[in-house]
């Protein structure tokens, strides 16, 4: 049998051992959660935006708001335009983007897929409406003209080119495929416009912002085209984040939306180049009413 202080010397060597092991043991763990939940400082934060215009006249309208991002949260930020609205839904559902300005249809969809979080809004997407367009002598004087005649709407996924405009005809009891002769998808805002100035679709509906802005820059002749109706309000476009980021980056990121001030030149044009007035905190229960219309109209698959 050894003597006693051989065997406290062995006991104390096994405590030490095992002190060791644990201490070893936490900080492993420690050290993979701080790797779950840290962001890569050096990673790139992507921001896709729906396709409504010409992607070169997009890329210099979001310029500016890159840039100010970059600025206010530190991050560095990739802007992503893609071919149509389905691929923006898809990039955010499959993770390839973090940050996706929607229009009100694709948001609701991204919510229920993949549960997109709601940040911030224009001011003036809230109060939103669509305007359909006809030449200015098409001799068509209400919506009622157009039945008979060639249409178009933009993206099949736009809140504001086809979802609402098609609810608000089946109110005044139209039905596209029934009452006008032909039903285009030109894919976006400013294509519709532009083939109803070209004779090439006897009406459209657009986006009210995009049309105001058409005629501002001249894309759009008041001499040739006109607007024939204007829709009631609605909710519309969105900036929404990956739902595992928003604890992350949310709130930075909607700060620095809501940062953009009128009474700042550089902010004001930003704010200008985008169209809006200033950005308001967004709410799922903004697109609870849309929700339910595109249930009626068998959108929510």
């Amino acid at each position: 049998m050894k003597p006693g202080w051989m065997r406290g010397i062995a006991a104390m060597f096994r405590l030490t051992q095992a002190v060791l092991l644990c201490v070893a043991c936490l900080l492993m763990v420690a050290a993979c959660s701080e790797n779950a939940v840290e962001p890569n400082p050096s990673a790139t934060f992507k921001l896709g935006v729906l396709p409504n215009q010409d992607k070169s006249k997009m890329q210099e309208s979001y310029a500016g708001l890159v840039r100010h991002l970059e600025t206010a949260t530190g991050l560095k930020i990739e802007l992503r335009i893609p071919d149509d609205y389905a691929q923006l839904l898809d990039w955010f559902v499959n993770k390839e983007i973090d940050l996706a300005m929607f229009g009100g249809v694709t948001f609701v969809k991204a919510n229920k897929q993949v549960g997109a979080v709601p940040l911030v809004m224009r001011d003036i997407d809230i109060r939103f409406h669509s305007v359909v367009l006809v030449k200015r002598d098409s001799g068509a004087a209400s919506i009622a003209d157009l039945k008979g005649k060639s249409f178009s709407f933009g993206s099949e996924l736009s809140t504001s080119g086809h979802l609402m405009p098609r609810y608000y005809f089946q109110q005044l009891g139209i039905d596209p495929e029934q009452d006008f002769t032909t039903v285009n998808y030109s894919g976006a805002h400013d294509k519709t416009a532009l083939l109803v100035q070209a004779g090439k679709a006897f009406a459209g509906v657009v986006n009210g912002s995009i049309v105001k802005e058409m005629f501002a820059d001249g894309r759009l002749s008041p001499e040739k085209v006109k607007q024939l109706w204007e829709s009631p309000i609605y909710a519309d476009y969105v900036w929404a984040m990956q739902q595992d980021l928003f604890e992350i980056n949310g709130t930075t990121i909607r700060d620095a939306f809501m940062a953009l001030s009128r009474s700042n030149a550089a902010d004001k044009a930003i704010l200008d180049a985008l169209g809006a007035g200033y950005y308001i905190p967004a709410s799922v229960d903004d697109f609870q009413s849309l929700s339910r219309i595109m249930g009626q109209l068998d959108m929510l698959r």
